[in-house]
């Protein structure tokens, strides 16, 4: 199977998917949306026994970033 940046290539298509979706959503930049979204995935993929459901947590935490800007840590990203 081949890999991509976001992981394998069937899973790039749904975080790719996601990241568009929420940048549309919250008329934000797409890489900003992107950044936001890769810090969320690597930050849940360090603890992830079940991987299946990662593009769906990632883009709540990145909703929830994007819809309360103040509460973003500028430690992370």
């Amino acid at each position: 199977m081949s890999q991509t940046a976001l992981g394998p290539a069937d899973r790039a298509v749904s975080h790719r998917h996601a990241i568009q979706s929420l940048a549309e959503r919250w008329h934000s930049p797409l890489d900003e949306v992107e950044r936001l979204y890769r810090n969320e995935l690597t930050e849940l993929e360090s603890c992830a026994r079940i991987t299946q459901y990662l593009p769906l947590l990632a883009s709540r935490r990145v909703r929830d970033l994007l819809r309360h800007p103040r509460d973003r840590d500028p430690g992370r990203g």
